[in-house]
């Protein structure tokens, strides 16, 4: 993630978001997934508190184009999910990702 990226997520400055460490950066990541979602984490990558202020609001603008790249991610990863050649025997796993 950049500085930008991090900044959003963690709230540090911007010399402390530059100095970051890899681990603590996946840290974050996992941490925002865990506590706010998939949706609003990325809402918070790509636009900081804007984006996810436009998320919440149900996108009366999509500035960021949050809405526009979750739903390309979900559409990609529900293709994937639903794509029976892909899984074989007992191994085999549903789910999908919510449209925003």
């Amino acid at each position: 993630m950049n500085a930008g990226m991090v900044m959003s997520l963690s709230g540090y400055s911007e010399q402390q978001a530059r100095d970051i460490g890899y681990e603590q950066s996946v840290g974050l990541m996992l941490d925002a997934l865990h506590t706010y979602g998939f949706a609003e984490t990325e809402a918070l990558i790509r636009g900081g508190g804007t984006g996810r202020d436009e998320l919440r609001a149900g996108f009366p603008t999509d500035t960021y184009g949050v809405r526009e790249w979750t739903q390309g991610v979900g559409l990609r990863t529900n293709a994937v999910l639903n794509n029976p050649d892909l899984f074989s025997g007992d191994a085999r796993f549903t789910g999908g990702i919510r449209r925003v």
